[in-house]
């Protein structure tokens, strides 16, 4: 934790997660695929709060600004993700 705060992080990880969850959904059926949905609905309403919290109070003391380039588009990006998946 202390590691990603002052040292910053790659975000491989984060990456692959996500690739995988995509696949998953994508290849997997039945009981399967609604676990991969589960998933891939809880990890997109975690990330939107952490983003939602990084610009009201921070999170783990980092602050966002909503000037900032990419937050719009993530904001919009998530949501919708959000949606699309918790009507599935």
């Amino acid at each position: 934790m202390l590691r990603l705060r002052f040292g910053g992080s790659s975000g491989w990880a984060l990456i692959g997660a996500t690739l995988v969850l995509a696949i998953a959904v994508i290849v997997l059926r039945r009981r399967l695929l609604t676990l991969a949905t589960v998933l891939s609905l809880l990890f997109m309403v975690g990330t939107l709060l952490a983003l939602v919290l990084a610009l009201t109070v921070g999170l783990f003391g980092i602050h966002e600004v909503l000037s900032f380039k990419l937050v719009p588009a993530t904001l919009v990006v998530e949501s919708m993700g959000t949606i699309i998946l918790a009507s599935s």
